[in-house]
């Protein structure tokens, strides 16, 4: 059975939810919000999507919206949204920080020996 394009963006809808926490009235407010989360071949492809959406509403207007491209861009946040592991991320952000504040502790101890060396307290 072929999806229609409110079946693969209520698909998208939940992916928002579950894999980046993003929640909205619709998802064109989703896709505001998780715009920093995106790259920019998948925000263009779910822009794209949220433009059909629209046309869609108009029978004449319909006409305009390429079932191909949609299908595409449908494929191409999906995929998106399976590769995306949460937990993991957060733990490589936690893992980035404190990797950041153990050097910026180095750094401070060495020139702090180097400072005591200099005025001969070591």
């Amino acid at each position: 059975m072929a999806m229609t394009i409110h079946d693969m963006v209520a698909d998208l809808r939940t992916g928002f939810e579950e894999k980046l926490k993003v929640e909205g009235k619709s998802f064109a407010a989703q896709l505001r919000k998780a715009r920093r989360h995106l790259p920019h071949k998948v925000q263009r492809e779910a822009t794209y999507l949220v433009q059909s959406i629209d046309l869609m509403e108009n029978p004449k207007l319909a006409r305009m919206v390429d079932a191909r491209r949609v299908r595409d861009a449908y494929y191409t946040v999906r995929d998106f949204l399976d590769a995306v592991d949460l937990p993991a991320q957060r733990s490589a952000m936690l893992f980035s920080i404190a990797g950041s504040i153990a050097f910026a502790l180095l750094v401070t101890a060495i020139l702090v020996l180097v400072v005591l060396v200099q005025r001969g307290f070591v």
